[in-house]
């Protein structure tokens, strides 16, 4: 058996409906003729589909299993062997994706809590893959006590299939793009640690690129001008129309991602990146890699180009997308006619009014790069000095319908970009942290919205505290009030939206 790591919900993001009932007469503490909890008026429990890692004693652990479970899947705890401390582990019951499945919308995935009453009992009711089972606490009532921070899954800590078991192997002395060139669709390459000094192009669909040993051991390297077969758009760029492209991956504690290096592109004019997406392209994985900046940007898709259902999940974006120690300009609209002007860390979809980049998640990454400092001086008509502020936004995801969530924003920018801008409506973000420290003037700030009344920014921690806390609203209609519920902002910090600064703002 695969050793496992425990995981719980976030119980403190939770709304959760408790309810009491009270049912015919008092029916003995057995495990038969006992009256279910009425559920046809209770509402769907709001859960977080998010797990975290979560240690526990194991004396405080009870183990729910099917052989535990009398014939009316009930499973009995005793009087004064619980506490709201104790954890439920309920993994040979039923999975965690057996529970998310079609949440909250059916009533075959829901988990409910209440009191009966007559039987003097607390039953909880897990209902998930068309099974139906009731934990019973006898002899209180504890509704108000539990919360989804008590049910424990289990999920392996190393994956129960190796996936380079039957992969295309690539060793240290070998060529990553010799391996590319001559994969066919649905090839999966393995790459011995080591660090490859080469620029890969990727050109077939569902071609899956992992490392054999993690992204700390090894590392891709491009470079300016690009090595052979490679291109000077980036380290690793996959061109138009290649569906399905996975690089890196991440199962349980095992990391099987790349150090991406980027280089910095040879003209002003065009954008380059550790990894760029050149033209169309649907479903790319993006997992568990450090994607590093290195003058330029750390990962790009194109303005113009139809982008949906990609994941970035669990990467490190790290590096700085400018040469040198000081940026150069004032602002970041000369970055395609001047050298050396700030890029942007992510950038991904097609402006304020693009329609045609969809449906992105961007999860649990480190977004710690830097997009921003003092500047060497103005540029063309450009007013300031040197030793000015100059950044650029650090994430920019312009794509309806996208998820960006559990994510880390700590990097660095300056004068008036911020950690991330999102600029299409349906966009949910939730559960990220964004840190100040990386904020080097007042006017930087952590997020931009535009076209956001149909948007979701719910459980996010904003830190910004020293000159108030800064979120820009860029066009009409202005970020309703609502959107903006149950985060959590530093004390007494200002709120900027539609340039109307309101003090101390609580949601």
């Amino acid at each position: 058996m695969n050793s496992y790591k425990r995981v719980a919900l976030l119980g403190s993001l939770l709304a959760l409906t408790l309810v009491s009932v009270a049912c015919g007469s008092a029916t003995p503490n057995t495990s038969v003729a006992l009256e279910s909890l009425e559920e046809e008026a209770i509402p769907m429990v709001a859960l977080d589909l998010e797990a975290i890692a979560r240690s526990a004693d194991p004396a405080d652990i009870l183990v729910v299993t099917p052989a535990n479970l009398d014939p009316n899947n009930d499973f009995f705890v005793a009087v004064g062997s619980f506490t709201p401390a104790t954890h439920f582990n309920i993994s040979d019951l039923v999975t965690l994706d057996q529970l998310l499945e079609g949440w909250p919308n059916t009533a075959d995935s829901r988990l409910t809590i209440g009191y009966n009453r007559n039987q003097n009992q607390t039953i909880i009711t897990i209902r998930a893959n068309g099974n139906r089972v009731r934990i019973r606490l006898r002899g209180a009532d504890f509704r108000g006590q539990i919360t989804f921070d008590n049910f424990i899954f289990d999920e392996p800590t190393i994956p129960s299939v190796d996936p380079c078991v039957t992969a295309t192997i690539v060793t240290s002395s070998a060529s990553i793009q010799t391996a590319i060139s001559t994969a066919p669709e649905g090839t999966t390459i393995c790459v011995e640690p080591g660090t490859y000094n080469e620029n890969l192009k990727i050109t077939q669909s569902k071609l899956t690129l992992l490392s054999t040993q993690g992204r700390d051991s090894t590392i891709i390297q491009g470079s300016q001008p690009p090595s052979s077969g490679g291109s000077n758009l980036g380290t690793i760029v996959i061109t138009t129309g290649s569906d399905g492209i996975q690089i890196g991956d991440q199962m349980g504690s095992q990391n099987f991602g790349f150090k991406v290096v980027g280089i910095d592109g040879p003209s002003s004019g065009i954008e380059a990146a550790a990894i760029y997406f050149q033209g169309d392209h649907a479903d790319a994985k993006i997992i568990g890699n450090e994607i590093k900046a290195e003058g330029d940007a750390g990962l790009i898709t194109e303005f113009s180009a139809t982008i949906t259902g990609f994941l970035i999940d669990k990467n490190i974006l790290s590096g700085q997308t400018f040469a040198g120690t000081k940026p150069n300009c004032i602002g970041f609209s000369n970055q395609f006619t001047e050298p050396n002007v700030p890029r942007q860390l992510v950038v991904i979809g097609g402006g304020a009014n693009g329609t045609k980049t969809t449906n992105i998640t961007f999860s649990n990454n480190q977004v710690t790069g830097t997009a921003g400092g003092t500047s060497q001086g103005p540029c063309g008509s450009e007013t300031g000095t040197a030793g000015d502020p100059q950044g650029n936004n650090l994430v920019t995801i312009d794509a309806a319908g996208s998820v960006i969530t559990n994510n880390i924003f700590a990097g660095t920018t300056s004068r008036f970009a911020t950690q991330l801008r999102t600029r299409r409506p349906n966009i949910t973000i939730q559960n990220n942290t964004f840190q100040d420290v990386g904020l080097l003037v007042p006017s930087a700030g952590h997020l931009f919205l535009q076209n956001a009344s149909t948007s979701t920014i719910t459980f996010n921690a904003f830190e910004r505290s020293a000159d108030g806390l800064y979120i820009g609203q860029g066009a009409d209609p202005a970020v309703p009030a609502d959107l903006l519920s149950e985060n959590t902002f530093a004390p007494a910090a200002d709120l900027l939206i539609n340039a109307v600064v309101t003090k101390g703002f609580v949601p």
